[in-house]
């Protein structure tokens, strides 16, 4: 039986290239994480702009990954 990795993160994690573009799965860190490990399926939860060290400026509703971040 396979494992899921949660992967929480910022525009790091969700893939984000310079210009707009997002790397292709195969590039993205939780696919590259998973496939250094047995028999893993990563879920992808990166959000560009989100920040979980501080409040977010004006969109902290969205943005804002403080309220979930682990403690």
């Amino acid at each position: 039986m396979s494992k899921r990795i949660l992967f929480y993160g910022d525009s790091n994690t969700w893939g984000y290239i310079a210009g707009g573009d997002r790397h292709p799965p195969a590039l993205r860190f939780p696919c590259v994480a998973c496939d250094m490990l047995e028999d893993t399926i990563p879920v992808e939860e990166g959000l560009n702009g989100r920040n979980c060290a501080f409040a977010h400026v004006s969109e902290d509703a969205v943005l804002g990954g403080r309220p979930f971040a682990a403690v």
